[in-house]
This record gives C-alpha cells, structure tokens and sequence, in this order.
C-alpha cells in the first residue's frame, strides 16, 4: 500500500488560506495608507500652528504699533496750540441802535474763531502793534484758563490762571481786575478783551489794572 508523503491540502483549505493572506495584505496596505494620513495631518497640524503663531505675533505688532501711534497723537495733541474758544453768552452791552446794527452785520459775517486765519487777521486789525509772541501766549494761556471752553474767564478761572502764574491775589481785587477788564459787562473776559488790557499793556497806556499787576507787565500778558 502506497502512502503519500505530502499529501496535497483540500480545495477549502486553499480558500482560507488565500483569504487570510488577502487580508494580511489589505491590512498592511491600509496601515501604511493610514500612516501616511496621520503624517499628512500631522504636518497640516504643524503648518497650521506655525501660521497661528505668526499671525499672533503679527497681531501683538500691530497692537503696539497701535498703542505707540496713539501716544504720539495724544503728544502731538498736547503740544498743538489750542484755539481760544468763541464766546458763548451774548454780550450785555446792545442798547444803542448803532451796536445792534454792528452785530447784525457781524452776525453775518463768518465766524473768525472757526478759521484761525481769519482770527489773526482780526486781531492784527485790533491790535496792529501787539506783536505775534504776545498774542501766541495770550491764546495759549486763555484756552488754559477757559476750563468749561465757553469763550469767557469768569472770576473763579482768573483766579486760578493768577494763582498758577505765581500772582496771589485776593478774591476781592481778582473781581475787581475782572470789572476793569469787562469792557461789555458780562460778568467775564473774552478772548479779545484779554487782548487790549495786552495792548495797552505793551503800549504803556494806562489801564484800570492794580498797580502791582501793571509793574509786572510780561507776567500779566503771559496770564492773558
């Protein structure tokens, strides 16, 4: 009787093994697919954080950038010449038919407070030999003093800008100095009034100022 030494598998057998072998290959091969997707995303990841990194950073510039430009604004503000406000309250002084017809016609003309142009071409019209340095602080001092910007220095800020300047004063002689200074009455200086006590002041005309303030003819126009 004759044995076969290898005798050769069945047909299911051949089937399974196949199968399994099929499948061995289709998961190595997903594996090696599903690697590389890992890697592809990894990267992707990475390229992603790093722009998110370099944006941030960007965007920290930018702030700064920012930040630095509104303090040079805020600088560039502070050392600008203010313009002395136009005033508010209407003059007391308009009894006389001739002053009414005079604001009428300023009335319709414009407005010299809103065009610096035209306000130094006013003042120059008023005060021809008050010299520009002069009229330069006087406004810079005014808009310092008109702490609500309503146009007038009432007495409490005449006191105060004197105070500052270094000039104590009594309540009484700032009221008084207001008086002499209140040329229509209101009760408060303009910009323009504040301009002729300067005037006279330069001109060594006589003013109803106290006598220790007209012995200190720069301090007081610097005030003003």
């Amino acid at each position: 009787m004759n044995i076969e030494e290898n005798p050769k598998p069945l047909e299911g057998e051949d089937q399974v093994h196949d199968t399994l072998t099929s499948d061995y290959v289709s998961g190595v091969k997903e594996r090696a697919q599903l690697k590389e997707e890992i890697e592809t995303l990894t990267k992707e990841v990475n390229r992603v954080k790093s722009q998110n990194y370099d944006l941030t950073k960007k965007i920290e510039k930018l702030e700064n950038e920012k930040t630095e430009s509104r303090k040079q604004s805020g600088q560039q503000k502070k050392g600008r010449k203010k313009r002395p406000a136009k005033r508010k309250t209407p003059k007391k002084k308009t009894s006389s038919s001739s002053s009414v017809g005079k604001q009428e016609d300023e009335s319709e003309k414009e407005d010299p407070f809103e065009n610096m142009d035209l306000l130094y071409e006013e003042i120059a019209k008023q005060f021809p030999t008050l010299p520009l340095s002069t009229i330069l602080v006087a406004q810079q001092k005014f808009t310092e003093a008109d702490v609500n910007n309503d146009g007038t220095i009432d007495s409490v800020e005449l006191e105060n800008v004197l105070d500052s300047a270094a000039l104590f004063v009594t309540k009484s002689e700032v009221k008084e100095m207001l008086k002499n200074i209140d040329a229509d009455e209101s009760d408060s200086i303009d910009f323009f009034e504040c301009l002729k006590v300067c005037d006279q002041l330069h001109n060594n005309r006589k003013t109803s100022l106290p006598r220790s303030l007209q012995n200190q003819k720069s301090a007081l126009c610097s005030i003003q």
